[in-house]
């Protein structure tokens, strides 16, 4: 699955980033990011980290991430 992951919109939405890593993780799903024409693993912390960074200063940013299944 693709999900384009954008901290600042899931708050202004009265969600939180945190709460949806939680259910993907619920679902057992790895994490990879899309940069230009490369994927990148990325684990939960790490994802996490960057969605509390942009929202404490305040600035907008998304990662587009690839959703991978448990196996």
């Amino acid at each position: 699955m693709i999900v384009e992951f954008e901290p600042m919109w899931l708050v202004n939405m009265g969600a939180s980033p945190t709460a949806l890593v939680d259910l993907f993780d619920s679902f057992g799903y790895g994490y990879s990011f899309i940069s230009w024409e490369n994927m990148f693993p990325i684990n939960r912390a790490a994802l996490v980290e960057i969605a509390t960074h942009w929202l404490a200063v305040n600035s907008p940013g998304n990662l587009d991430l690839v959703l991978f299944p448990p196996g």
